[in-house]
């Protein structure tokens, strides 16, 4: 029994003195620092171990705060390229239709000049109704042009069917246009746009003599 509680004593001992030796260690530096005047700093491996334990969590937010603002970086720049990109292709599709309609309308221009050239008599143009009519003789038969509101209609005998030759349609006027020596036949003709603050305005102008009878008399009858 003595030996038992001998040996527990020296065993207790045994453990108390590394703990009194740390405890004399930390005292000691703690002296030395303050002897010297400098703060005093925990041990390298206590300090390398919170360091570790803080490391990831500042770490998780940098990346989040680098994520977001990529994100939002991102988004600006995908919002700027959709609408470059929307505004190119609708400029792309207003040119084609202005191109298509600038060749409609210059199409149908000489149309009606071949037909004043060939025509066998005098024109004659009457408007009704806020439509003008303009009637070519061609032997026995007529060819007739109607502009309404928003388009020209063009007939090729009395018994034809009107036909469409130019759409959109902002103003027609087809009046006779007398020379020195010739009777011409002049066409304005203004298309409507699809932009209103366009700067270029598509307005033709044509002209055409008849190549029989050129100076006879001319017909014009506007009510």
């Amino acid at each position: 029994m003595r030996t038992t509680l001998a040996e527990s004593a020296v065993g207790t001992g045994a453990l108390r003195r590394p703990r009194r030796q740390a405890q004399r260690q930390a005292t000691e530096r703690i002296d030395k620092a303050a002897t010297f005047g400098q703060p005093f700093r925990p041990l390298e491996r206590e300090r390398g171990h919170r360091s570790a334990m803080s490391l990831p969590s500042q770490q998780s937010g940098i990346l989040l705060m680098d994520c977001l603002i990529y994100m939002g970086l991102l988004f600006l720049i995908v919002s700027m390229a959709y609408v470059v990109f929307y505004r190119g292709w609708d400029n792309s599709l207003n040119l084609r239709r202005g191109a298509d309609q600038i060749a409609a309308a210059l199409s149908a221009g000489e149309r009606w000049r071949e037909d004043v050239r060939t025509a066998t008599g005098p024109g004659h143009a009457e408007s009704t109704n806020g439509e003008q009519i303009l009637r070519l003789p061609h032997g026995k038969d007529e060819v007739d042009y109607r502009a309404t509101r928003d388009a020209v209609l063009r007939r090729a005998n009395v018994n034809a069917d009107w036909r469409e030759v130019l759409n959109r349609v902002k103003s027609s006027r087809m009046e006779p246009d007398p020379r020195q020596n010739v009777t011409a036949w002049r066409w304005d003709v203004e298309l409507k746009t699809r932009q209103p603050k366009r700067k270029f305005q598509p307005v033709f102008t044509f002209e055409a003599v008849p190549m029989q009878n050129a100076t006879g008399p001319v017909v014009a009858d506007m009510k």
